[in-house]
């Protein structure tokens, strides 16, 4: 090899060793900064209550939101005979609906329909001018890209359907999801789904009706990514001094109230998940590791007040710690300040003062839809 072939290689060697050397002195300096905050004065970890890292979908915390708001949003309830109309003589896109009969759908009406219809959805409703014998439907999927659930009236009874289950049906409602966090479904998919579920009318000779949702689609579409920039995600991290078997944190976390699913420990209340606990990677616990990071997360969004969230979050660190010798992180891995945490709870109040201005409900369904 020549002079110039010599030095390359001998260059690339150098980058390699100064970014692996880099590497272990990163890896080194968490290390002492950790043992030296086990080492140190042991305090109550709410006293050094300190930097959460706050993560926003917009990057920016104090950014001021779109002032153009929708302000005439008006929901059309999914149950509301005066929200249904009758599509069994529509043949465009842009038809004209006429309200329906409100004698052919009482089978269905009559009937106690006990499962939740969220106020962003689009409902079609089926009713058969007598008991049919039903085992197939059309496949939906392909039209309802947001979800969609279909519901199964058999002797006054509602149910949810199960493919290849054989059933005597009265009537049938499609719940089809008109937005998540991706997006909004537009009125050509709820047009085809449409479309798809009027032949299996014509054939059973059945009435037809569906809630009337083309405002709520162009509303959701002009506001949807400013309830998108609405998400607040708070993050932090708990270090155990040793490495805690699985089994003996599944113990003491649901000592300390959470439930576990999957791996993952959730804090509830009222149905409500308050925060919940993952490995450091924010995967599940698996149960044959010892585990010496743990993650603590909550979606701030979903509550009116985060504070609910934060306080219970706080109690839970105090109490592990209580337990187990171990310390309060931020999300860098750096044991917490009092004025890091009085930095997040400004952050927060800056952020929901700019959700309230703007007419943004915070644990509102549309915010938990589009920000979860």
């Amino acid at each position: 090899m020549n002079q110039v072939q010599i030095s390359i290689i001998a260059l690339v060697v150098a980058i390699i060793i100064a970014i692996v050397a880099y590497h272990f002195y990163q890896e080194n300096k968490f290390k002492r900064q950790i043992n030296q905050g086990f080492n140190g004065r042991v305090e109550d970890a709410l006293e050094q209550q300190s930097s959460i890292v706050v993560e926003n979908d917009a990057h920016e915390l104090n950014a001021p939101f779109q002032k153009d708001i929708f302000p005439d949003l008006h929901l059309q309830d999914a149950e509301s005979k005066d929200s249904l109309t009758d599509l069994s003589d529509s043949n465009s896109n842009q038809a004209e609906f006429i309200h329906y009969n409100q004698d052919d759908f009482a089978v269905l009406d009559n009937a106690l329909f006990d499962f939740k219809i969220g106020d962003y959805t689009h409902v079609i409703d089926i009713a058969f001018t007598k008991s049919i014998k039903l085992r197939m439907l059309p496949d939906m999927a392909q039209f309802c890209t947001k979800g969609c659930y279909i519901y199964i009236l058999e002797k006054d009874l509602w149910s949810s359907f199960e493919k290849g289950k054989k059933y005597l049906a009265d009537g049938i409602r499609v719940v089809i999801n008109l937005v998540d966090e991706h997006g909004i479904t537009s009125e050509l998919q709820v047009t085809n789904a449409y479309n798809e579920l009027e032949k299996f009318v014509v054939k059973y000779n059945a009435k037809f009706r569906q809630t009337l949702t083309s405002d709520l689609i162009a509303s959701l579409q002009k506001s949807f990514k400013k309830y998108k920039q609405a998400a607040l995600d708070l993050e932090l991290f708990i270090v155990n001094h040793d490495y805690l078997p699985f089994d003996k944190l599944k113990q003491l976390l649901i000592k300390q109230g959470l439930i576990e699913q999957q791996g993952i420990f959730y804090k509830t209340i009222e149905g409500t998940i308050l925060f919940y606990i993952t490995d450091e990677n924010g995967k599940p616990f698996q149960s044959n590791h010892s585990y010496r990071l743990l993650a603590l997360n909550s979606k701030l969004h979903n509550f009116v007040d985060p504070m609910v969230a934060i306080d219970a979050l706080f109690d839970l660190a105090e109490e592990y710690q209580n337990v187990i010798e171990s310390r309060l992180l931020t999300s860098n891995k750096i044991i917490m300040k009092e004025h890091d945490y009085k930095s997040l709870i400004r952050q927060i109040e800056l952020h929901f003062s700019a959700l309230k201005r703007n007419e943004v409900e915070a644990g509102s369904e549309l915010v938990r839809i589009i920000c979860n």
